[in-house]
C-alpha cells in the first residue's frame, strides 16, 4: 500500500473437529506519530486528524493524567458558501477523507535558537474533496515546549495557502472534536469560556481532568464555536452526530452557534467545533491560524496553560492586517528584518531593503497582545533601535504602515 490503511486479518483455528476464529487489525504504512513530550499524550497524522481517527481505532487519543479524553478530532475548513473539506466523520458511519498528503508527518527536534521547542509537521491539500474543495494547501504543525509552565498544553498551527486561480472568500477553519472524558461518555458537559477563548470539556465526575480547545489570542477576534450533544434529541443542541455529520452541519458548525453550553444540568455525549473566520485569501497568498489544546485537573490549571501557550507561540509566517481585514504574507512584511527576537533590552528594525523617504515614510506602532498602543514612531532608512527594557515579558505585535499596506510581525520580550 502506498498510503496508510487498516488490514483486518481473520485467524481460524481448527483441531479435532473444533473450529474457532478471531479478528485482528494491523496498521500498514502508518502516517501518524505519537506526541508525549509533556503531561499530554496524543498523536498527529499526515491527513488532518489529531489523536484518533478511523472510528477511534488508530492513534493515541488525548490522554492526560492517565485519563483518555478523546474519541476523534480533525481539521475542517469551508469557503465560498458551500465548499467544505475535512477529515472527520460523515454520514452513514463513514469518515471523510478529503486531504491528500504532500509531505508525511515529520518530527523536528529543538534547535540551538529554540532549545525547548519540539515540532511535528506535515503538509497536505484538499484534493480529495471533489467539487467541494477550496484548493487549499495546508501546513499543519504541532508545537510543544519542555519548560516550566508548558507541561499541560500543545499548540497546533495551520498555514493555509490559496492554490487556486481566484481569491478565496468566506474562509473558516477549525477543529472538530468528539470528547469522551472518562469512561462514561454520556455524562459530559461543554462550555464556552470567553476569558479563555476556548471550549471547556469536562465529566460530571469532578475528580476527572478537564480539557479545553481554544483559539490563540492573536486570532481571537475571529474565534467562533459550536457546542453540541451528539444525541440529536438532546434538548438545546443545534444538531447531533449520532445520525451522521452532514456537510451542511459542518459548514454551520464552522461559522458558529450562539449556545454557550451543553450538558451543564444533565450530562450528555458532547462534541465541539472551535474555529476562526471569516478570512479572504488572495491568489497564492497565505494565512495562519493557531489553536491550543490544554488539560488540567481544574479550570485554573487550564487557564495558566493557555496563558503560557499565548506567551510562547510565535506565528511561522508574518501576520498582515490590511484595512480590508485580510491577513496574509506580503512584500512589506518580508522586507523588514527584526532582531534579536526574543529581545530583552532593545531590538532593531532593519528597513534597508525598502526605499524609505519623506514622501513614503513607514509608521511603526508597538502593540501589546490586547491591541493597546505602547510605542509609535516613524522609521528612518536603515536600522532603527527600539528600547523595550521597561516592558513586561510577553508577546507583542509590531505594526508597519507605509501608506498603502499595513503589515505586522510578532516580538517576544523576555
Amino acid at each position: 500500500l502506498s498510503n496508510f490503511g487498516l488490514i483486518t486479518l481473520r485467524i481460524t483455528y481448527t483441531q479435532d473437529g473444533y473450529e474457532s476464529e478471531e479478528f485482528a487489525s494491523v496498521a500498514v504504512n502508518p502516517t501518524y506519530l505519537t506526541v508525549n513530550q509533556n503531561n499530554i499524550t496524543t498523536s498527529l497524522d499526515s491527513r488532518g486528524t489529531i489523536g484518533r481517527h478511523e472510528k477511534a481505532t488508530v492513534g493515541d487519543g488525548f490522554v492526560y493524567d492517565d485519563v483518555q479524553m478523546l474519541y476523534e478530532m480533525g481539521l475542517m475548513f469551508t469557503s465560498g458558501g458551500n465548499k467544505i473539506s475535512n477529515s472527520v466523520r460523515g454520514v452513514e458511519e463513514t469518515y471523510d477523507n478529503d486531504f491528500r498528503i504532500i509531505t508525511p508527518i515529520t518530527a523536528f527536534p529543538p534547535t540551538e535558537n529554540e532549545p525547548t521547542k519540539f515540532l511535528w509537521q506535515t503538509r497536505f491539500n484538499d484534493g480529495g474533496a471533489g467539487n467541494s474543495r477550496s484548493s487549499i494547501a495546508v501546513t499543519q504543525t504541532m508545537q510543544v515546549w519542555e519548560e516550566n509552565g508548558a507541561e499541560d498544553f500543545v499548540v497546533i498551527e495551520y498555514v493555509f495557502q490559496n492554490s487556486s486561480n481566484q481569491n478565496i472568500t468566506g474562509f473558516y477553519a477549525g477543529l472538530y472534536g468528539d470528547w469522551d472524558v472518562g469512561d462514561d461518555s454520556g455524562d459530559n458537559q461543554v462550555e464556552w469560556k470567553d476569558n479563555l477563548n476556548a471550549a471547556l470539556m469536562a465529566s460530571k465526575i469532578n475528580t476527572l481532568p478537564k480539557v479545553a480547545v481554544g483559539v490563540i489570542d492573536l486570532f481571537a477576534e475571529r474565534a467562533t464555536y459550536s457546542l453540541i450533544s451528539n444525541d440529536p434529541a438532546f434538548t438545546g443542541t443545534p444538531y447531533g452526530v449520532y445520525d451522521g455529520f452532514t456537510d451542511a452541519e459542518k459548514i454551520s458548525a464552522l461559522r458558529g452557534h450562539s449556545n454557550k453550553s451543553i450538558g451543564l444540568t444533565t450530562g450528555t455525549d458532547i462534541s465541539s467545533t472551535v474555529s476562526a473566520g471569516p478570512y479572504t485569501i488572495p491568489v497564492g497568498e497565505k494565512i495562519v491560524v493557531a489553536f491550543v489544546l490544554a488539560a488540567g485537573n481544574n479550570e485554573n490549571t487550564i487557564s495558566a496553560a493557555i496563558a503560557k501557550a499565548n506567551e510562547l507561540y510565535t506565528p511561522s509566517i508574518e501576520i498582515i492586517e490590511q484595512p480590508t481585514g485580510i491577513e496574509y504574507e506580503n512584500e512589506l512584511a518580508r522586507a523588514i528584518r527584526v532582531f534579536p527576537n526574543p529581545a530583552s533590552n532593545e531590538f532593531t528594525i532593519d528597513v534597508s531593503a525598502l526605499d524609505v523617504s519623506r514622501s513614503q515614510p513607514i509608521e511603526f506602532t508597538l502593540l501589546n497582545i490586547l491591541g493597546q498602543q505602547i510605542r509609535k514612531t516613524t522609521l528612518i532608512q536603515g536600522q532603527n533601535i527600539i528600547k523595550v527594557e521597561d516592558l513586561p515579558a510577553g508577546q507583542y505585535i509590531l505594526r508597519f504602515n507605509n501608506g498603502t499596506t499595513i503589515g505586522t510581525k510578532t516580538l517576544i520580550v523576555k
